[in-house]
């Protein structure tokens, strides 16, 4: 009987099915205090509908040799695969959907180099040893710290080095403090890398390439365009444009900056006390209207949400600042009613709200967002 791990309820399986056993134990790999440990493990916190082109940006920062990355169910398995693959990358899915057969040509694609990404669950990666995996990508992060460990533990192995890469939603920060309690190590939290970064990137790859092709192939085609073009440009000219179409003609350099948040939550503000607010004339607060406006600053919104669902309002609050990344500040009253709810948000922000409320969900359900048109329902 072979296992990871060995918990009581596996002790108990092999007390009934084997007769006379004998646990033997691989001794635990340890590291010499003062080394630094193989594996780096690195998150990202991105918003849920910027995961795939951070993903895809680290990977091109990253370039690895071979990478697993993890999704939760097998359908996420099967989008990420078709969104990696349309964007260039040598992607294979590996999920409890494929016969043994369409697992053995998956791995055999990997291991021969045809594919250098995996995307799999981890009910199917149980069991993979791959001796030149480099990266371990946590694309939705793991169920507890102990599967995070198993997970992260495919990597590193065998005195080489490795990095655990996983990406996190604003709200799941607290994972990444989590993570480093079980393994004992401090996770770097990373910002996505920007497009200029990923630009300088893909001109040094591009610059290997033009010394590779200069070192093994036959230039003489070329250089019989460059002696027609000599008399009009400099060769540093001709060189630059050359690798600027080259460039243009490779990658898609229409690139938008991704943004990406600490593990740590931003400090909460405390709310302002009701002698700081603006009075009005007989020293009581300034009321809003129904609307919730206050002098134009404060706007409204409709969420289709609430009691009925047991929303409460800092659930609310809690998906408005995880998702914008917003101080508390830009938000006001929140109104809970049976079937739906209310939000005051500041002006300038509204659509930005609205915006990421859509694309995500609240109390497990997608909600219908939008600016109030009418009365609270009672």
């Amino acid at each position: 009987l072979f296992s990871a791990t060995f918990r009581r309820r596996l002790r108990d399986v092999a007390a009934r099915a084997l007769r006379h056993p004998v646990r033997i134990e691989v001794e635990r790999e340890t590291t010499a205090p003062g080394e630094v440990p193989r594996i780096r493990q690195v998150v990202y916190v991105v918003r849920r509908h910027d995961k795939r082109a951070a993903l895809c940006r680290v990977l091109d920062m990253e370039a690895p040799q071979a990478a697993l990355v993890f999704c939760r169910t097998r359908l996420g398995v099967e989008d990420l695969t078709e969104a990696l693959q349309s964007r260039g990358y040598g992607v294979e899915a590996l999920h409890g959907g494929l016969n043994q057969a369409q697992r053995d040509r998956t791995m055999a694609r990997l291991r021969s180099g045809a594919a250098d990404v995996i995307v799999a669950t981890d009910v199917a990666a149980r069991g993979l040893d791959i001796d030149h995996l480099t990266h371990v990508v946590n694309f939705d992060p793991p169920p507890g710290p102990e599967q995070y460990t198993h997970r992260i533990g495919r990597t590193g192995r065998a005195g080489r080095e490795g990095t655990a890469i996983t990406f996190l939603e604003p709200r799941e920060r607290r994972l990444a403090h989590r993570f480093e309690q079980v393994t004992g190590q401090k996770i770097e939290s990373a910002h996505v890398p920007s497009a200029a970064a990923l630009r300088a990137r893909r001109l040094n790859v591009l610059l290997e390439q033009v010394r590779d092709a200069a070192s093994k192939t036959d230039l003489d085609p070329c250089r019989a365009v460059c002696d027609s073009l000599a008399g009009e440009l400099a060769p540093v000219e001709i060189a630059a444009a050359a690798l600027r179409a080259l460039h243009q003609a490779s990658w898609n350099d229409d690139l938008e900056e991704i943004p990406s948040y600490s593990i740590d939550p931003p400090p909460r503000q405390r709310p302002a006390r009701r002698d700081d607010r603006d009075d009005g004339r007989d020293g009581r607060p300034a009321a809003r209207d129904r609307r919730g406006a206050d002098d134009g600053q404060w706007t409204r919104l409709f969420i289709g949400l609430g009691q009925r669902a047991r929303l409460r309002p800092g659930d609310l609050l809690g998906a408005i600042l995880n998702e914008t990344g917003l101080p508390r500040d830009v938000v006001g009253r929140i109104e809970i009613a049976f079937n739906v709810s209310f939000v005051e948000v500041r002006s300038d922000v509204a659509d930005a709200v609205i915006e990421s409320l859509r694309r995500t969900s609240i109390r497990g359900r997608r909600v219908n967002v939008r600016r109030d048109r009418g009365p609270t329902p009672r």
